[in-house]
Formats: structure tokens, sequence, C-alpha cells
């Protein structure tokens, strides 16, 4: 180490204490006595899930007391994943004198605060490489368990005091502006959500509403199935011509989708497969064309993306668990895009969703959905004002994205000592 760092090993100025088992019969009914915090208190990122807490009948002779403000790390996680192992909370004050108690999966992070600052030690066991030594060092078939006598055997590199607290100091600054626009995000996505559901069934400054089966609408708006509005319905190739698994490529003449490309009802391709020019000749239907709307029916279903100009393929193909709808001249694409993908029609999945190992949406069904056609001077309205709305959440996002990724890299300069903060 250099200058005024030196590398230690967590176990120097840190001993983790273990938390307990409880029984059954500890469990308060009520939401009183010890609050108890549980795994599932614990996100991944290190942030704090109430969902988690439980309650446990008060006792004076538990020694796995918390307060608020102390450092504890998840020392098991409930999948293969290890997500949260690891994982460092601090425990944050809930209800004014509460007292605290902790399970056995967690540990609490005993400091020497005389050689070591609690808020950058917090800081540390967020990075990459203590995430993955974590995972290094536990076990389990089912479910991953951290091996809590290994975790003082943490390299550490550490500064002097007051080095350790700019660091925090500076780290913690960029958490607060990630939280701030963590939360915008979460409002901006029940404003977008809420001016959705109003716009696509209430319309554009309309007094006069009829009810029908969609509830009350506009009184000029129609309201129709999928199967008879001017609306094309077309699935994937299943025929003898599917592509075999050695036909896929990195790179080629065109895309073949997978349910990997459509997440959060748009396109991801950062990991694509491609089929060449002559298999796409010999398939006959599923080809998209643009502004084709498509929707993901097999395995994870409901998801929905729009093929756009924006999108860089100019030879798109599905694969068998999709479906692409085709808007003829009273319908606009963008419109139906966003019908698609509303928390009304998301409910709908869920109700013609079949079959648990492999959830399904049968086209059957998705024919016969009824949907709200208004004139298409209104569409055209409805889809600006839900682009507008949504283009200010994107930005946020991408805010968001940028934070996260400034944070990770002054991480790795400032522990690798690639930087300096004074």
């Amino acid at each position: 180490m250099t200058n005024n760092w030196q590398s230690i090993s967590l176990g120097d100025v840190c001993k983790p204490l273990k938390g307990l088992t409880y029984k059954s019969e500890d469990y308060s009914n009520e939401q009183e006595g010890q609050i108890f915090i549980t795994l599932k208190c614990i996100a991944k990122g290190g942030g704090f899930n109430k969902e988690g807490i439980k309650f446990i009948k008060k006792s004076n002779n538990r020694t796995e007391i918390l307060e608020s403000g102390d450092l504890i790390i998840a020392n098991t996680d409930l999948t293969r994943a290890g997500d949260v192992i690891g994982a460092p909370l601090f425990v944050p004050q809930i209800n004014g004198d509460d007292e605290y108690v902790y399970s056995m999966d967690i540990s609490k992070l005993d400091l020497d605060r005389t050689k070591i600052d609690q808020k950058y030690l917090y800081q540390y066991l967020l990075t990459d490489s203590v995430r993955n030594y974590m995972r290094s060092i536990s076990s389990g078939s089912t479910v991953l368990h951290l091996k809590v006598s290994l975790i003082d055997k943490l390299k550490l590199p550490l500064p002097n005091m007051e080095t350790q607290m700019k660091i925090s100091d500076v780290l913690s600054s960029i958490d607060e502006a990630i939280q701030k626009t963590d939360q915008i995000i979460h409002k901006s996505g029940v404003l977008k959500n809420g001016l959705m559901n109003s716009l696509l069934v209430k319309g554009i400054g309309h007094k006069k509403f009829r009810q029908t089966k969609l509830g009350d609408i506009p009184d000029n708006w129609k309201v129709t199935s999928i199967l008879d509005a001017d609306i094309q319905i077309i699935d994937g190739d299943r025929g003898i011509n599917y592509p075999k698994q050695n036909e896929f490529f990195d790179e080629g003449f065109c895309l073949f989708l997978s349910n990997k490309n459509i997440k959060n009802d748009t396109f991801e391709f950062s990991d694509t497969s491609f089929i060449s020019e002559e298999k796409d000749r010999l398939l006959r239907k599923g080809k998209l064309s643009r502004w084709d709307v498509i929707l993901t029916t097999r395995g994870t279903v409901g998801n929905v993306a729009i093929y756009d100009n924006s999108i860089p393929f100019d030879h798109i193909r599905i694969n068998s668990g999709m479906l692409i709808f085709r808007a003829g001249l009273t319908i606009k694409p963008e419109f139906f895009y966003f019908l698609l993908r509303s928390p009304q029609f998301k409910e709908r999945y869920k109700q013609l969703g079949s079959g648990s190992a492999q959830p399904q949406l049968p086209i059957g069904s998705l024919r016969n959905l009824l949907i709200p056609e208004p004139p298409m001077s209104e569409q055209e309205e409805i889809v600006e004002l839900l682009k507008t709305v949504e283009s200010k959440y994107n930005a946020e996002v991408k805010q968001l994205d940028s934070l996260l990724n400034l944070k990770k890299g002054l991480m790795h300069d400032i522990f690798n000592q690639k930087v300096q903060i004074n």
C-alpha cells in the first residue's frame, strides 16, 4: 500500500456476531415487542426492505440486540444466485426507542471504532470484489450460506481515519443523489401508469361517456375485439424449417428474437442470435415489418415491444413464443403498443396465462380481448402525451444508471488507490 494506506484483514478491526434461531412461539402476532430484523430486510444493493420486518415477544435474556445505526450483513441467501450474500445494511431507526433483534441469517459487524469508520466499511462491502469474495466463501446445495468464520480473512485497504471519513462522505453524497433519483423514478412510474390508465380509458377532455364491457368510455369511442379490429395477428413459423441450434450465429442476415430480447416492454439487444439469409427465405411467417407490435406469449409472458424506426436491424423474426400485431388504417401502432403494455392489459395476461411450469397466452383468448378504439386524431394526441411522459421517465432512469456507474467506477478507483480523496 502507498501513502497512508495499509492492507489488513477484516478480523483485525471487526468481529462478526451471528444472530440466533427463533421458535414459532417467540413470534408476536401484534406489532409489538422487539423488532425482528430478518434476511428479507436486506436488499442486494444495501437497501432496507421494511416488509421483511417481524416482531418477537420481548425478552431481557437475549444477547443479539441491535441498535439503529448498527452495521449488519446477510450470511444466507434465499437462492443459489447469491445476490444478497454479504450485502451490508445499516439498521434504520424504525420506531423511536424500540429494541431490535436479528436472525441467524444475519451477522452484526462489531467494529473497533478507533480503527475503522463504519460508513467506510459499509461502502467497501458494496464493491464487486468483496461481493464476489463473499460468494466464494459460501456453500450450499439449494440455499447459499456464508461461512462466517472466514469473513474476518477478507482483505481490507485501510487509510487513516480522516481519509476514511472523507471517502465515506464522497460516496455517501452519491448515494443520496441515487436515492433521490430513485424516488423520482418511483413517483414518475406511478404517474405514468396512472396517466396511461386514464388516457386509454377516459381519453382527453370528454364530458359524455357510455357504459360498455370495458367500463365507462367516451361516447364517440368504439369497443371492439382484437379479432374484429383492423389488426392482423401473426405468429412465428413452427414448421420443419424452424432454426435448429446449430443454425444460430452471433452475426448474420436476420436477427432471430428470443424472450431475452424483449424486457421491460422494450427491445434489449445485449445478447443476440442471427440466422442466415438462406434460412430466412425458407421461413414462411413471423417476420417483422416496421411499426409491428410484438408480445411475448410463452415463458415470461406479456412483455411488449414496437419495431419503430429507432431499431437498427432491418431483418427481424420472432420465435415461436411470440406474436406480431400489425395495425391497419384505423389503429395507430403506437396507440396499440401503449394499450398492450397498460396495467389493465398486464392484469389480463395474468388471468389468461395457463401452465405453471411454462406459462402461455393462448392466441384464441387474445383475439377475443376487447379494446377501446378512439378516433385516429385522438389516438395520436394520446400517444404524444404518453411519449412525453415516458421520455421524462426514461431520462430519469438514464440519470440513475449514470449515477450508479459513476459510483461503481469511483469505488474501484478509490479502493485501488488510483485516485486520492483529499
